[in-house]
């Protein structure tokens, strides 16, 4: 097998990049089918996400399979991830700046530190899903959050 990957891979960090590009592309097209829904369904989908990876065994969010050695990770693979999650952020950031806008979301919190809440909380239900072997959890955090983002707190 470690034949034909190097046909294909002169080395791992090739592979590693190459498997993060590819679905950041899927992302792309991902994104383009929800074009019709409001930004809080946006971001709801986003556990849609979450929920997939969790209920597919053969399948792993590339970037929770990387994030445990991040730091022994070539610069170049760390890059990749970085800017992977950097577009996950900017676009979940971009649907809550305009559900705020349009008042679906709260906003007495900035879209910046939401979209951030949004994605760890999927990431860490992904995680917690996963090892305990539930899916719905990733759901069940997802409608957690939709109600957080909803519901402006009075601040003491």
């Amino acid at each position: 097998m470690g034949c034909i990957l190097h046909d294909h891979f002169a080395s791992k960090d090739e592979l590693t990049i190459s498997i993060i590009r590819n679905y950041s592309e899927k992302f792309g097209a991902w994104v383009l089918t929800l074009t019709e829904q409001s930004p809080l369904q946006k971001v709801r989908k986003v556990f849609d996400v979450f929920y997939m990876f969790s209920c597919d065994k053969r399948k792993i969010c590339p970037v929770m399979s990387l994030i445990a050695d991040f730091q022994s990770l070539s610069k170049e693979v760390q890059k990749e991830m970085n800017a992977f999650v950097e577009k996950w952020l900017s676009w979940v950031e971009l649907q809550i700046n305009e559900g705020q806008r349009s008042g679906e979301i709260r906003k007495d919190m900035d879209a910046k530190t939401l979209a951030s809440f949004v994605y760890s909380q999927g990431m860490g239900a992904q995680f917690q899903a996963r090892l305990m072997n539930n899916p719905k959890l990733t759901l069940n955090s997802g409608e957690l959050v939709i109600s957080f983002i909803t519901k402006e707190t009075k601040r003491l």
